[in-house]
């Protein structure tokens, strides 16, 4: 029974072609170095899927004020593109606190804006706001969010009404 399900869980996920957001072999790292994606944001918006993940080569690369790398797809998740990549080539905009880790995505179904939240770089306290007003394609810094806290705080979590 159990080989069984084995072999129609294989041909049912060689029937399936499933997209890549992101190819690990395509990121320039020193050799040895961990080339991982981890803590993941998904957002759709009409056609346009934004996914925000944590690139760990970019620390590998020396790179301490990135850590966010973004896809985009514009045809319903179909085909990805890199368009954010902490490891090298475009990144978020260059800010004292940069961008680390915990990526939250949303988007105001009224303007079609994306927003992107993440922790800062080192972490302390409030989180990074970026957003984009060109579907996806870029992200501007639109500001701080809980920047009065002593403490420091981990994943952001925020909605839009």
């Amino acid at each position: 029974m159990l080989l069984n399900l084995m072999i129609a869980s294989a041909a049912i996920a060689g029937t399936v072609d499933y997209p890549r957001v992101s190819n690990p072999a395509d990121d320039p790292t020193t050799q040895g170095a961990a080339k991982s994606q981890f803590e993941t944001a998904i957002v759709k918006h009409g056609a346009t899927v934004l996914v925000a993940y944590v690139d760990t080569s970019a620390a590998s690369l020396g790179n301490q004020k990135h850590g966010i790398s973004i896809s985009r797809s514009t045809d319903h998740g179909k085909k990805f593109s890199k368009i954010i990549s902490a490891s090298g080539g475009s990144s978020l905009p260059n800010t004292t606190d940069g961008d680390k880790a915990d990526p939250v995505l949303l988007v105001n179904k009224s303007t079609g804006h994306f927003f992107l939240l993440c922790n800062r770089f080192p972490e302390g306290p409030g989180f990074q706001v970026f957003r984009s007003t060109d579907d996806g394609a870029t992200f501007t810094l639109h500001g701080s969010a809980v920047h009065q806290s002593n403490a420091e705080m981990d994943k952001p979590h925020a909605a839009i009404d």
